[in-house]
């Protein structure tokens, strides 16, 4: 096919600017296909950078916090004293918190009166000690064991109590002790087998107490001290009796008359009243007489006079 001499210039031309273009095209389209993979990379390659920076920031952080750690762990190790001292502040021991309740009670109130204290501890046993105690019965007996209300002036009696040192509790040990002050109008055998003697208890064998008279002065009055055994350890409620041998001063009674003694126990006094009785004048005799007459043969009668 022949081209027209005419448009063999144009087409020429065309070919010609074709050729140009079409070599700086595929020129910058090489060089486009160059840069693309290199600018991809730089991305990439900045992506990588700000990982590995944001992994730095994550290490720096973690260092961070492990330090923060590391410099609260004392202060925790410091607080934990503290705390459980907090924690044991509610927790009593007991020995302390006794003696915190003991000398609490003994705190006087706002008024300067001390507050009750309650029931007081038993005490242990240690030094004998004076006890109180009671007298709940107090008569005269006659040698038979029998009470009476009269007694001739010289005869041997008995002064029989009945006595109760229950107010004691369970405290009372061996060797406590209370005393019975006597009536001096009365006086008492002064003989070893007299002066001491046992209490027994209702069984008549066990030995409860031991008693000691010791009389005043020309065997008057004086007093009768009863001294517990190791019997009443432990033990509550604890009574007896006791009766001892007497005589009245004859000097110092009213015969034909009742008389009232006395006998104490610490404050409590307690009186008995027994008529005395003595002897008695004879009353004077009459005398008379009589006569029978006798007839002649026969015998006199008697004659009285």
């Amino acid at each position: 096919m022949s081209v027209p001499k005419r448009l063999r210039r144009p087409l020429a031309f065309l070919l010609a600017f074709t050729l140009v273009f079409g070599v700086v095209g595929w020129n910058a389209l090489a060089d486009a296909e160059e840069t693309e993979p290199s600018e991809v990379a730089a991305v990439l390659l900045d992506e990588e950078v700000s990982i590995e920076n944001l992994d730095e920031e994550i290490v720096t952080e973690e260092v961070d916090l492990e330090e923060a750690a590391t410099a609260e762990e004392p202060a925790e190790e410091a607080d934990v004293p503290e705390e459980t001292e907090e924690s044991t502040e509610g927790l009593e021991d007991p020995e302390t918190t006794e003696e915190a309740k003991t000398s609490e009670t003994s705190k006087p109130n706002n008024d300067g009166a001390e507050e009750d204290e309650g029931p007081a501890p038993l005490r242990t046993r240690g030094a004998p000690k004076e006890v109180p105690a009671t007298i709940t019965s107090f008569v005269i007996q006659d040698l038979n064991g029998s009470t009476v209300n009269e007694m001739f002036i010289t005869n041997w009696f008995y002064l029989a109590m009945d006595w109760d040192a229950s107010s004691s509790g369970a405290d009372l040990h061996e060797g406590d002790y209370f005393d019975i002050t006597l009536p001096d109008r009365m006086k008492f055998p002064s003989n070893s087998s007299a002066v001491d003697f046992n209490l027994y208890d209702e069984d008549g064998v066990t030995v409860i107490a031991r008693a000691h008279v010791s009389p005043g002065p020309g065997d008057r009055g004086g007093s009768v001290r009863v001294t517990f055994t190791d019997w009443v350890e432990g033990k509550e409620n604890v009574k007896g009796k006791i009766r001892l041998s007497a005589q009245f001063v004859q000097s110092q009674v009213d015969v034909g008359q009742p008389n009232t003694f006395q006998i104490q126990v610490g404050s409590q006094v307690v009186p008995v009243t027994v008529n005395i009785t003595g002897p008695t004048d004879l009353q004077p005799e009459i005398l008379g007489k009589w006569g029978q007459g006798v007839e002649e043969g026969g015998c006199a009668g008697a004659e009285r006079g």
